[in-house]
């Protein structure tokens, strides 16, 4: 299999998740593949997908206590950005625009399909790309969405584009992890990159690292777009 983090055919099988999806290791950059094709799992995504996360978290608002952090680490460094327009790309169940508003900030959110709160702070296409937005935004949050997307180079440099000059650039996903784990290693996620290509790619697209967050199976940047 061709690694989906470096584009490497040396790989080799690596092991199956939970759902029975074959899992691939890369020797070249580390990063992990899983065999599935998106548009196999593409449909899987929508309100239910979203029910089913809320359901994990203890409903929704265990869900809300799951991104405390992230709302605490805009807010740490709000003092950065001039202005406070905000920008969720793969919004889900819409928790943190509604978080994020009550905080004073201007908010919109994207996703592929069309959320049950939809309305006009939410646009929805089957690609993210910075031309479907009228503005730059002084806050962008990419969480736990990096790993599902085809093309997570091509995302990241849309990313780059909608992210104002001087802008904050919340990124969190999953990490190759030294066994089968469950945050990782499932039917919807499609690679599982390692930090120090990530960290590579996040500064080819002009963002400098403010602050950075390792646990077990995750990561998670704090990162300002440069001129």
């Amino acid at each position: 299999m061709i690694c989906r983090v470096c584009q490497s055919d040396r790989t080799a099988p690596l092991w199956n998740d939970k759902h029975g999806c074959q899992w691939h290791h890369c020797m070249d950059c580390g990063g992990d593949s899983n065999e599935v094709a998106y548009q196999s799992v593409v449909n899987d995504y929508g309100t239910d997908y979203n029910l089913i996360a809320e359901t994990e978290a203890g409903g929704y608002e265990g869900y809300i206590k799951t991104i405390q952090s992230n709302l605490s680490w805009f807010e740490s460094y709000k003092m950065k950005v001039r202005k406070y327009d905000f920008l969720d790309v793969g919004c889900g169940n819409g928790g943190m625009l509604r978080e994020m508003q009550a905080r004073g900030w201007s908010v919109h959110g994207f996703e592929i399909f069309k959320p049950s709160y939809f309305g006009p702070h939410v646009t929805v296409a089957p690609v993210f790309t910075a031309a479907l937005f009228p503005q730059q935004y002084d806050a962008v949050l990419c969480r736990e969405t990096l790993e599902h997307v085809d093309d997570w180079v091509g995302l990241l440099t849309e990313i780059s584009k909608v992210t104002a000059p001087g802008g904050l650039f919340q990124l969190q996903c999953p990490r190759p992890w030294h066994t089968n784990h469950h945050i990782t290693y499932q039917k919807t996620h499609l690679q599982a990159i390692p930090p120090h290509i990530l960290e590579q790619k996040i500064t080819e697209k002009k963002f400098a690292i403010l602050d950075k967050w390792l646990w077990e199976a995750g990561q998670a940047y704090m990162l300002q777009r440069q001129s």
